[in-house]
């Protein structure tokens, strides 16, 4: 038997050859990628302001702290498992300590390289990402304006305004993703489609999806009030799936709920979550008691209607086929990321298609 110490690195290296696919297989090719581009630096930064902006949004009080009563979504349990100096007051630092375990980063660092490599080449034209760089600008002026993109629009407040859809859209990430900014693709195409929508912070997420659920609950509940509608569609990306899979199925969100569309969604738990921290990584762990209770009550509950999106080389959905939902109708974006999969425009016809079979 392997000895437990070394399962994250047996599971590093599974990851590694699980990559050798199409898109995460070769290096960016000399000269195509400039060395600026290699740094994290720019998407640490980024990341790190956008952390900052959430955390001051739950800072009601403006004392630099979180108090329990600031962040009801989290059990007294997870509160004191992040408030390590036991004064009953969560940091920003402790809720997001300098680890190399958050591979988010880095994940879209790299993605965001192989597809510009791709454009150069002539490679993904066909498929059709919208948010992809002009091939004649350099990597450094593409990934500066997706920044700003990402700064701009993630955190713009949403306003009840009239749609040309009766039903609002609620996007929910997924694990380790602070926010839903990593959306915001969905976002755009999604208003300006007509579609009222939304976007939920479940910062931190790293909680269970039990407390997490709860969230999306109470602002399924403000959106029907906010927009006069008796359902919301669910757009969710990743944990976010499993996250909305149990409000549906546990916190009655079936009768509230029109359509849950799952992109990238491991529903039957994803071999990486034993290199994540938290509750809800332990939750994403293939044959977990939660993916096990959660699958055994059936994937399909009328009368809400499913879709899952998932993609052949998913490098973080580790097999990738633990996407696809059972009873669903399934869409496949080939060879894109675990992220980049929501900057594909095969992901916004697939997901506009299902929305507008919808009143």
């Amino acid at each position: 038997m392997q000895p437990a110490h070394l399962l994250p690195c047996s599971l590093a290296l599974l990851l590694l050859f699980a990559c050798q696919g199409p898109l995460a297989l070769q290096p960016p090719a000399p000269g195509a990628v400039t060395a600026a581009s290699l740094s994290t630096t720019a998407v640490n930064s980024q990341l790190h302001r956008l952390r900052q902006q959430q955390f001051q949004e739950l800072d009601h009080n403006h004392n630099g702290s979180l108090e329990s009563q600031e962040v009801p979504h989290l059990s007294t349990a997870t509160f004191q498992q992040y408030d390590r100096d036991q004064n009953q007051q969560l940091s920003l630092a402790e809720l997001y300590p300098q680890a190399p375990n958050q591979p988010t980063p880095g994940l879209l660092r790299k993605e965001l390289e192989i597809l510009y490599r791709q454009v150069q080449q002539g490679q993904a034209r066909q498929e059709k990402f919208p948010d992809l760089p002009n091939p004649n600008q350099s990597y450094a002026a593409f990934e500066q304006a997706f920044l700003r993109e990402v700064s701009e629009s993630a955190f713009v407040k949403q306003t009840a305004t009239p749609s040309q859809y009766r039903t609002p859209v609620l996007l929910v990430p997924g694990y380790a993703e602070p926010s839903w900014y990593f959306m915001y693709g969905l976002y755009r195409m999604l208003k300006k489609e007509g579609w009222a929508v939304e976007g939920i912070n479940l910062f931190p997420n790293f909680a269970s999806a039990e407390e997490q659920a709860a969230k999306v609950k109470a602002k399924v509940a403000e959106m029907q009030k906010t927009y006069g509608s008796s359902k919301v569609h669910l757009v969710v990306h990743s944990f976010g799936g499993l996250i909305s899979r149990y409000y549906i199925q546990a916190l009655e969100g079936q009768g509230a709920v029109d359509q849950l569309i799952t992109i990238a969604t491991p529903h039957f738990g994803t071999y990486t979550a034993y290199l994540g921290p938290g509750k809800s990584a332990e939750q994403l762990r293939p044959n977990s008691p939660f993916i096990q209770q959660l699958n055994a009550q059936g994937f399909i509950h009328p009368p809400v209607r499913y879709t899952s999106i998932w993609s052949n080389v998913d490098e973080i959905v580790i097999p990738p086929r633990h996407a696809i939902m059972p009873g669903a109708p399934t869409h496949e974006v080939s060879w894109t990321g675990h992220l980049s999969i929501m900057f594909s425009e095969r992901t916004y016809t697939h997901v506009k298609t299902a929305l507008k079979s919808s009143p």
